[in-house]
C-alpha cells in the first residue's frame, strides 16, 4: 500500500471527519470517542503533565495543549516496536514514574488489554496527582481486536465495581453514545 494510503487510513482512524463514515467500519465509535475526548481535552485548559497509558501511535496528543505529554506501552502486543510512538515502555501494569507525578492520565481503550486491569488501575492511581483526573475508556460492544491481545469487555456498572474494589473514588462513569 502506498505510505499516503496508510497515513490517510490511520489519521481517520483515530481522527474521523465526515467523510470517513464512507470507507470506515468503525466511524461512529470512533467519532463519539475522539469528540469526547477532545472537549475532555478543551476543558483541561493547559495542564502541566499528562501521562498517556497505551498510547500507541498517540493519536490524541494533539488534541492537549500541556506542557509535558508522555506515552507508554508495552513492548511486546499486536503492534510493533516501529509503528509506537511511546516515550517508555512498561510491562503492562508497573509504571515506571514516582508517585504523584501527573496532572492527568488518559488511557483509552486500553483496559481490555490489560493481564491484570485491577494491577494496572492501582498503577494508574498511584502516579496521578490526589487532585488529579483519570479519564478512561472501554469498548463495550466491539469485535474481538489485536487478537491474542484482547481479554474482556466491561459494562459501566463493572468499571464502578472496580474502581470501588479498590478504593478510588469516581467522579462520574458515562457510557457513550
Amino acid at each position: 500500500m502506498f505510505k499516503w494510503k496508510e497515513k490517510f487510513i490511520e489519521d481517520n482512524f483515530y481522527r474521523p471527519r465526515w467523510y470517513s463514515i464512507f470507507f470506515s467500519p468503525y466511524f461512529i465509535i470512533r467519532y463519539s470517542l475522539y469528540k469526547n475526548i477532545a472537549k475532555f481535552a478543551k476543558g483541561l485548559n493547559g495542564c502541566k503533565k499528562i501521562l498517556d497509558v497505551g498510547c500507541g501511535l498517540k493519536p490524541y496528543e494533539s488534541l492537549f495543549f500541556t506542557h509535558e505529554y508522555i506515552g507508554i506501552d508495552v513492548e511486546s502486543g499486536y503492534w510493533s516496536e516501529v509503528d509506537k510512538k511511546t516515550n517508555t515502555y512498561f510491562d503492562g501494569i508497573n509504571i515506571p514514574f514516582d508517585n504523584n507525578s501527573f496532572d492527568v492520565v488518559l488511557c483509552t481503550e486500553v483496559l481490555e488489554h490489560a493481564s491484570d486491569p485491577d494491577k494496572l488501575l492501582k498503577e494508574i492511581f498511584r502516579v496521578l496527582k490526589d487532585d488529579g483526573i483519570l479519564y478512561l475508556t472501554v469498548p463495550f460492544v466491539w469485535n474481538e481486536h489485536e487478537v491474542p491481545y484482547d481479554f474482556r469487555r466491561f459494562t459501566q456498572y463493572g468499571i464502578k465495581k472496580m474502581l470501588n474494589d479498590n478504593k478510588i473514588v469516581s467522579e462520574q462513569v458515562i457510557p457513550t453514545s
